[in-house]
């Protein structure tokens, strides 16, 4: 009903998925490097 708050399992989903985005970018600027 509020749009303004997430469902906790919106926001574990938010985390995990930004989380795993930021690692592979991070391991391809390394495996560049």
């Amino acid at each position: 009903m509020d749009s303004t708050v997430p469902e906790p399992t919106t926001w574990a989903l938010l985390v995990l998925g930004g989380l795993g985005i930021f690692g592979v970018a991070r391991k391809n600027r390394k495996a560049k490097k």
